[in-house]
């Protein structure tokens, strides 16, 4: 069974948390036109992991900026 039709929204986002973030609202966006079920859980354990690179991402910039302003 194909996923329901799904138009991508196009973001400009500065960052690649920012990016990965997005693609977390979009899945979560695409979950919430699905029946309950393990399709549904599928695309909201996509969306949780988006989120959780996302989380990565960020914690990774805070220590790359903090060596660089000499913290």
């Amino acid at each position: 069974m194909a996923l329901p039709d799904y138009q991508w929204a196009t973001v400009v986002t500065s960052s690649k948390a920012e990016r990965y973030r997005q693609l977390a609202r979009d899945l979560h966006l695409m979950a919430r036109s699905l029946p309950l079920g393990e399709r549904r859980s599928v695309l909201l354990e996509m969306a949780e992991e988006w989120d959780r690179l996302a989380d990565q991402q960020e914690a990774a910039t805070d220590l790359r900026d903090g060596e660089h302003h000499g913290r």
